[in-house]
């Protein structure tokens, strides 16, 4: 007899066979003009997508590639980033790489609409968007993430995650003098 693990009722897969989503909503419009979704979300209509959907991005593990596509006409710049979902990931790294970036494209042009995705759309595109709400469009982390939670209803960032945002904002605030 052989120990299978449990069946994950949170997997994407599920939520599809049961009809919780339908395709055409993989993902959920965080703000105006940020949104988080997981594999199967469409980058038609954005200017920027960050895809953290590691190993099926074919990206090293602690590594980040920009590369340009275009879909109908539009521009698209990709961020491929070779992030795992585990404990052990270093998400500050991936941070300090990728924010600056979007903050560049954001101040380029404000009306940029971004994508944070990755496989289920529940953890790492998660923390990467509320770092980006927080550093580049100033929102509070608690905010950031109630405001993901409210319009995305079944994330779950990993919680070595979230940890980690809130002491990188923790210092940030002290670095700052507030």
């Amino acid at each position: 007899m052989t120990n299978k693990a449990p069946l994950d009722w949170n997997h994407p897969f599920f939520y599809h066979l049961t009809g919780a989503i339908e395709e055409e909503d993989s993902k959920h419009w965080i703000t105006p003009t940020v949104a988080v979704g997981g594999l199967s979300s469409s980058y038609e209509c954005f200017n920027v997508v960050v895809n953290a959907n590691y190993p099926y991005n074919h990206i090293k593990q602690g590594k980040i590639t920009r590369r340009e596509e275009n879909f109908d006409n539009s521009r698209c710049t990709l961020y491929l980033l070779g992030m795992c979902d585990h404990d052990q990931e270093h998400l500050d790294n991936y941070l300090d790489l990728i924010i600056p970036r979007l903050s560049d494209e954001f101040k380029e042009r404000p009306s940029t609409r971004f994508l944070f995705h990755c496989y289920a759309g529940k953890s790492r595109s998660v923390v990467l968007a509320a770092a980006f709400l927080v550093e580049v469009m100033g929102m509070e982390l608690d905010a950031a993430l109630a405001l993901i939670q409210e319009k995305r209803w079944f994330v779950a960032p990993r919680p070595s995650f979230v940890e980690t945002l809130r002491k990188r904002y923790e210092k940030k605030t002290l670095d700052n003098g507030s």
